[in-house]
């Protein structure tokens, strides 16, 4: 993974790098500090030192110095303790929301160009340039102009320096243009009186000692402009200037061909380049927005498709990104599948791991956002966002197919109605997807809501809804129920009368909630709306467990989906097992308790309480269901045939709801 997205900011030169001069006041601070020197002293030393050096060097030498000797010797540079302060006198230009805060140490490639090195022009003959190379020599490395020379007097090498210079720009105009870039480059951004490639070539240059402190604006703006520069050039228009130049330089003319094209393409690379190292400079999340924004004003103005040098810029971006997003899409795969796991163990975290994935998602699409929408506006998408939008909508499926999630699955849905809009496949894909759940919602708000009295008090209303149930002033979230069981309540001391209270009890990780009526009609509304409500995932997920080898220990017998082991103890204390096929077994119903019993042995039998025990309903509809069909020998065969039937038939009493709630689940297994 690239270093750029582990930092806010990506560039900067350390104080070390960025001066000549650090060695010599790395030694004297040494030497000072190791020989007991005050800092007064160091300071001097600090001066008589270096002020060859900085006076030879520029006449800036000075400015420099200072701000070298400050950093290295701040007791020296801040003056002496009760007496005369030294200041420095550095001219610092003011800056304004027009003007850039240009950093004069970066130089930018019109001032590397082998012209600026050698200070020559576009009209200077060969003897001109070797001349200039040979004063230069005297005060640059002999090296560095030497390779200038050659540059620009090789036929095969002085094309492209032609291309990156000035073409077509009287030579008396060039310095002003190299000074005025340095004092305030955001000025020519509005200067229009160069030729289309000299002035592109000026544009381009501006981001080279663009340090991010200018405005966004200007640099949202300066990117339109290059770009629409580059659409504009054409090698016709070059090739003239070029040649023209030639004409007075003595140098052959270039012939109409392919070279020039090359070349213009080469210099197309380079500009992408310096706009993109000076995006660089900026905090991640300015330059995203900076790279998107320019997406969207390209395709704005193109008609629907942005400029080449916008895709270009996209296509580098991609390629340095690739490794964060690779490493997001990583740990939003692993959250995926513990969201999976979560919701097939019934434990309860399904909504936080939905939080962290949703966290996860929203981090990864704000960096891929700008590939998103260069590759929409080229008519193509995105590979790595469509694979990871699918498994997120096979994971929204599955919620809701095998666990009956409806709002988590909403959730999902609407994540990635979010983050993959400009996926145009998983966008029109999530918006069908939408409104087939909101039609489902629709019916299920209407299938499970209710709203109840249970008690005397006010305070013990019990309502269901999909955001959850409610009761005593608390809400347990629909998918984080994980038992449920309702039946006959012990009576109370004292009561008289010939009813007998109803108990109803569901809980999650954190214990049971038990509610207790006395009305016969409220115990019945409550059981139908919360077996619709919860009652049905929780069926799905016994039997999924029960398919996948678990077994369920409960009522002194254990259960398994092929059959019952009874365990039964005798007068010595040893245990006595019986294994049954779920054929050999009778049931029966009293006093609260679910009896389950071999055919052929009474004296084994499993005592199951519907209240206290929170498997014996799930485990009731079940067996019911395959002991209705004798030709399946194990309770999760009828995992989708027989569950819709046994839903509200034995439990309520609605056999109206069987075929909207299978037309529902069918809707929505469509989504894989």
């Amino acid at each position: 993974m690239s270093a750029r997205w582990n930092r806010d900011s990506w560039g900067h030169e350390s104080p070390e790098a960025s001066s000549g001069d650090g060695g010599l006041f790395e030694v004297l601070r040494r030497a000072t500090r190791n020989s007991g020197v005050c800092s007064t002293m160091a300071g001097i030393l600090c001066l008589v030192g270096a002020t060859t050096r900085a006076w030879s060097r520029s006449p800036q030498g000075w400015s420099a110095w200072y701000s070298s000797a400050g950093r290295w010797f701040p007791e020296a540079a801040g003056g002496w303790r009760g007496g005369c302060q030294i200041q420095s006198r550095e001219a610092r230009p003011v800056t304004s929301r027009k003007e850039s805060r240009a950093n004069p140490a970066r130089a930018s490639a019109l001032h590397r160009s082998p012209f600026a090195v050698l200070g020559a022009t576009t009209w200077d003959d060969r003897a001109r340039i070797a001349a200039l190379a040979e004063e230069k020599s005297v005060e640059m490395d002999p090296e560095v102009c030497q390779r200038a020379r050659s540059d620009l007097t090789s036929l095969r090498t002085r094309l492209a320096a032609e291309v990156s210079w000035l073409p077509g720009v009287a030579p008396e105009k060039v310095p002003q243009l190299l000074e005025r870039m340095l004092s305030n480059p955001i000025a020519l951004w509005g200067e229009k009186d160069l030729p289309t490639m000299a002035r592109l070539n000026v544009l381009a240059a501006t981001f080279d000692i663009f340090d991010g402190g200018n405005d966004e604006w200007d640099i949202r703006s300066a990117i339109q402009t290059v770009a629409e520069l580059v659409e504009e050039l054409r090698a016709d228009d070059v090739l003239l200037e070029i040649n023209g130049d030639r004409a007075k330089s003595g140098f052959s003319s270039v012939r109409a061909g392919g070279d020039v094209d090359a070349v213009l393409s080469c210099r197309r690379q380079d500009v992408v380049g310096a706009i993109k190292a000076a995006l660089d400079r900026l905090p991640t999340l300015t330059m995203v927005n900076i790279i998107t924004d320019a997406v969207s004003r390209a395709i704005d103005r193109g008609g629907g498709q942005a400029a080449g040098l916008i895709d270009d810029l996209v296509d580098r971006y991609e390629s340095e990104a690739q490794g964060f997003l690779e490493a997001e899409g990583n740990n939003a795969r692993k959250l995926i599948t513990t969201a999976l796991d979560a919701a097939r163990s019934g434990s309860g975290d399904v909504g936080a791991v939905i939080d962290r994935l949703s966290a996860v998602i929203r981090n990864w699409q704000s960096v891929a956002l700008p590939i998103q929408v260069s590759a929409e506006a080229r008519g193509t998408e995105h590979p790595a966002s469509r694979e990871l939008a699918r498994e997120i909508s096979n994971l929204s499926a599955q919620i809701w197919t095998d666990r009956r999630m409806l709002m988590v699955s909403i959730r999902l849905v609407d994540l990635l109605r979010e983050a993959f809009c400009h996926v145009p496949e998983i966008r029109e894909q999530a918006e069908r997807h939408a409104e087939e759940l909101a039609e489902i919602r629709k019916e299920r708000e209407k299938d499970i809501f209710c709203r109840v009295q249970v008690g005397l008090r006010s305070e013990e209303t019990f309502s269901i809804s999909l955001e959850g149930i409610s009761y005593k002033g608390k809400v347990f979230p629909l998918e984080s129920i994980t038992s449920v069981g309702w039946g006959p309540a012990r009576r109370p001391r004292h009561s008289y009368g010939s009813e007998v209270p109803h108990a109803i009890t569901f809980g999650d990780r954190d214990g049971m909630v038990d509610v207790t009526s006395w009305r016969e009609d409220v115990y019945k509304t409550v059981v139908d709306k919360l077996w619709q409500a919860v009652g049905i995932r929780l069926l799905l997920e016994m039997l999924n467990a029960l398919k996948a080898g678990e077994v369920i220990k409960v009522g002194g017998a254990e259960f398994r989906d092929e059959g019952v082991s009874f365990v039964k103890k005798n007068l010595a204390g040893s245990e006595e097992q019986l294994y049954c096929t779920w054929n050999q077994v009778d049931l029966r119903s009293e006093d609260g308790m679910f009896h389950v019993s071999p055919k052929r042995d009474k004296s084994f039998c499993a005592r199951l309480s519907y209240v206290q025990d929170a498997k014996t309903r799930l485990l009731e509809q079940a067996i019911l269901y395959t002991l209705k069909e004798p030709s399946t020998g194990r309770l999760s065969d009828w995992l989708w045939e027989g569950l819709v039937e046994v839903n509200w038939r034995n439990v309520a009493g609605h056999p109206d709801q069987t075929a909207r709630v299978w037309l529902a689940m069918v809707m929505i297994m469509s989504i894989t």
